[in-house]
Parts: structure tokens; C-alpha cells; sequence
């Protein structure tokens, strides 16, 4: 009786348990994106690889933070953000357009190093603008911090190129999959007192209610005709 009552036991709590599970697995969090700089070539490097981080530190990179937070896997609103690299002058571009990683590895010689993480395409709640800068010498810079991005026009000749994406600023979790509200039920219809009835239905129903009534009255007629009789 004790071990039946121990299996039930186990399988309440495990009936309780998934629920949870299942929306704990629906569930999936961003990472950070580090930020590494190289000062002898000017160049910079991002990367959710906190042991390539650590690597090129270990190189003579110097750290410089968590730029931002990426998802590692497509949620809704997010698109991919590719990183490519070109050898010849160490730089690392980053572009949330296929078609722009793919003209700069056919007409500039870069190479396709995967995608980085997933961003947003547009402005959501908790993101910021990942912004996008170019220079000649030093290639390409991202930053979400717009002084920096001002320090890195005026002081060390950068051109602005717009926004590569949305990164948030901060740890969080998202659903992996759209979250739709309930479709609103339909207004119940109003309840009619008196069901409808057809006109031939209500023809029927009086009919067979004389019939009946007559052949009752008729009963009653011979009932006491027999009666009558018997008696005299």
C-alpha cells in the first residue's frame, strides 16, 4: 500500500513539474558580446566567445567589456548578424545583410566566419542602436555609445554607416517562438424565451390536440352509454 501510494505520489509531482519544464524550455537567454582591441593595429574584434575573447587578450588584445547582448539563436524580430573577415588588412565586418556579406566576400575578399548572434532588426523594448563606423586605416568599429561613436568621427577620422542592428543592453530571457493573445471568444447569442416555430408545426400541434381531445370525449360518451345500460 505504502509503495502504491509512493507511485502516485511521484506521478502528481511530475504532472505538476512539466508545466514548468515546458515553459522553462520555451524560453532562451541572451549572451554578452565582448569587445577586444588591438591597439598596435587599431583594429576591433566582437565576439559572444568569451575563450576567444580570453585568447587574443592572452595575444596582447586588451578587453575592453561587454558591448552589448545577443541572442544565440533566431527568436522572433531577430535576424542574423554575419561576421566576415579580410586578412590583408585585419578587418572585421559585421552586417545584418546577406546580400552586403555576400558582395563583401565576392568583390572585397573577405571570409565568412559564421554569424555572431542574433539581433534585432528594428528597435524593440531593452535594445539600443549598434552602431556602425568605417575607417580607411583602422576598418570598422561598433559601438551602442553614441560619445564614443562621436570621439571616433572627430578624433580618429571614422565615417558614420548607419546602424548594423539592435543589441540589448542588458541579461534577459524571450520566448523562442511568437506569443499570440487568446482570440477573443464570439458574443454569446441572445436566448430566445419562445423557441421559433413554423407555421406547419403549429398546425400539427393544434390538430393532433383536438384529435385527441375528441377521442377522449368519445371514450367518455360510450363509457357511460355501457353504464346506462348495465344499470337499467
Amino acid at each position: 500500500m505504502k509503495t502504491l501510494s509512493s507511485i502516485v505520489g511521484v506521478i502528481l509531482f511530475l504532472a505538476t513539474l512539466t508545466p514548468r519544464v515546458a515553459r522553462a524550455q520555451d524560453q532562451v537567454n541572451n549572451v554578452p558580446l565582448y569587445r577586444v582591441y588591438n591597439r598596435t593595429g587599431g583594429w576591433h574584434l566582437w565576439t559572444t566567445r568569451k575563450d576567444e575573447s580570453d585568447h587574443l587578450v592572452s595575444l596582447g588584445w586588451e578587453s575592453e567589456g561587454i558591448a552589448g547582448w545577443v541572442f544565440p539563436q533566431a527568436i522572433p524580430h531577430t535576424t542574423p548578424l554575419y561576421r566576415l573577415y579580410r586578412q590583408k588588412d585585419g578587418d572585421h565586418l559585421y552586417t545584418i545583410s546577406k546580400d552586403e556579406a555576400d558582395r563583401a566576400i565576392i568583390d572585397y575578399g573577405y571570409v565568412d566566419e559564421g554569424n555572431v548572434g542574433y539581433v534585432a532588426a528594428e528597435l524593440l523594448s531593452g535594445t539600443q542602436p549598434f552602431r556602425r563606423l568605417n575607417n580607411p586605416k583602422f576598418g570598422h568599429l561598433y559601438t551602442t555609445d553614441i560619445n564614443d561613436a562621436a570621439r571616433a568621427v572627430q578624433q580618429a577620422g571614422y565615417v558614420e554607416e548607419g546602424i548594423a542592428g539592435y543589441i540589448w543592453t542588458a541579461s534577459t530571457s524571450l520566448p523562442t517562438r511568437e506569443v499570440k493573445p487568446d482570440p477573443k471568444p464570439p458574443d454569446p447569442k441572445p436566448i430566445d424565451p419562445k423557441p421559433p416555430i413554423t407555421p406547419d408545426s403549429t398546425n400539427w400541434t393544434v390538430i393532433i390536440g383536438s384529435i385527441a381531445t375528441l377521442l377522449t370525449a368519445i371514450a367518455g360518451v360510450i363509457t357511460a352509454i355501457k353504464w346506462w345500460g348495465n344499470k337499467a
